[in-house]
């Protein structure tokens, strides 16, 4: 197929959009108290464009009922929301699409498509839950999911139990390692694109088969700190409503929803964690599960330490974004690590690294090992990494000894 060859199958991406506009119509706003229905892409590996709806710049035109145009070439594509042509949209990887059958894609809209509805702003805020991949941490998240997953499958004072175990988990959370507000944003971002998914693409009496399979993933995860608010705050969502379904609905994107969870079920007082009786939640299970996994996350965190802390490192100020297909790993004292093959496109320029690690200290900062760095005009080539950055940018030592580098916007001096 040429290289500008539109690889999406036209028809099937305009049913695609028919039946999932069918589904948010039937819907009518009754699940969040607004419509579903939101402007969404596919976007194949040409960077070509099938979309349900023109952008409000005129950079797409009809073809077979549909909209297409090409992404640009310096900016990373995922399954995620980003902005184009002046419209806010859900984005869909094809080769994503191809992969899977018509549920899983409405699913996979449902959920891009709540992503579309969130603020933008949702997709640059620096989030480290890095304290998750800690061992007491992880058997406290762990049993709190395990206890609402439990509460969705009963009711009366059993269910009310299994929430105050819930919440109690949480509390020691709290305790050990203080403010778990990025804890409760993950939960909003990903958790309630989660539950919209399930809500809208599963029948009920799927439900709580599937929130159980999401529950043993975490369970088997080694890293938690980015999957956790996907299955914790979809949780969440579907407890709410076994309580209030108003309460979920009229939450803001700053909610935090255990807090909501304690208000709603109306719970003053919660005993310390050392109290509760864990023993229905699986808590003996995951004891030894994860004792076993803590070791080699110690490895996994402390060879990322090395490389970053004391390797040879070069340091990349520039604005811009990523796309991965790997592993995140949020460090706590360093930031998010992206492990894998991770596609950066920013002011500077486009970084592709494939089999390294990426470290996003923050949205203006990232760093790749520089142990055997070849520079060659604009072009750095590392081990494991090739950087192609733009003339306004420099390269140059940081610090003595020239082991570290930095690459940052060229300082314009008058003569």
């Amino acid at each position: 197929m040429g290289k500008n060859a539109i690889q999406i199958d036209l028809r099937q991406a305009k049913l695609f959009f028919d039946e999932w506009k069918q589904m948010c119509d039937a819907d009518n706003g009754v699940l969040w108290g607004f419509s579903l229905h939101t402007p969404l892409m596919f976007i194949d590996d040409d960077r070509n464009i099938v979309a349900n709806q023109p952008d409000k710049d005129g950079l797409l035109h009809l073809q077979e009922d549909v909209y297409v145009g090409k992404f640009p070439a310096d900016r990373p594509y995922s399954a995620t929301a980003t902005s184009f042509g002046g419209t806010h949209w859900g984005t869909i990887p094809w080769q994503m699409v191809s992969t899977i059958d018509k549920a899983e894609v409405l699913r996979l809209m449902f959920h891009e498509a709540f992503h579309c509805i969130q603020p933008p702003d949702f997709f640059v805020k620096n989030v480290n839950n890095g304290h998750l991949n800690n061992l007491e941490a992880r058997i406290s998240i762990l049993l709190e999911m395990s206890a609402l997953l439990y509460a969705l499958g009963c009711d009366g004072q059993k269910r009310m139990d299994a929430v105050k175990a819930a919440l109690s988990a949480r509390q020691k959370r709290v305790r050990d390692f203080g403010d778990l507000s990025d804890e409760a944003f993950r939960e909003v971002m990903e958790g309630t694109a989660v539950y919209t998914e399930i809500r809208m693409g599963m029948p009920e009496e799927k439900h709580l088969d599937e929130l159980a399979v999401y529950v043993n993933n975490a369970k088997s995860t080694p890293m938690l700190s980015t999957y956790a608010g996907y299955c914790l705050g979809a949780l969440y969502c579907f407890v709410l409503d076994k309580f209030d379904e108003d309460a979920r609905r009229g939450m803001g994107w700053d909610a935090n929803m255990a807090e909501l969870l304690r208000d709603v079920a109306k719970i003053n007082d919660i005993q310390t964690f050392e109290m509760f009786d864990y023993t229905p939640y699986g808590y003996n299970t995951i004891i030894e599960e994860e004792k076993q996994k803590a070791e080699e996350n110690t490895r996994r965190i402390n060879e990322i330490k090395e490389k970053f802390i004391h390797g040879s490192v070069l340091s990349i100020y520039s604005e811009g974004r990523a796309s991965i297909s790997g592993q995140m790993i949020a460090v706590e004292d360093l930031g998010m690590v992206m492990r894998g093959k991770v596609d950066y496109h920013g002011e500077a320029g486009n970084l592709v690294a494939d089999g390294g690690d990426v470290l996003k200290v923050r949205q203006d900062l990232w760093r790749v090992s520089a142990q055997d760095m070849v520079a060659e005009g604009n072009k750095l080539i590392g081990n494991d990494w090739v950087m192609n950055f733009v003339e306004d940018f420099e390269l140059s030592p940081d610090g003595e000894g020239g082991t570290n580098w930095i690459l940052r916007k060229r300082i314009c001096t008058n003569p």
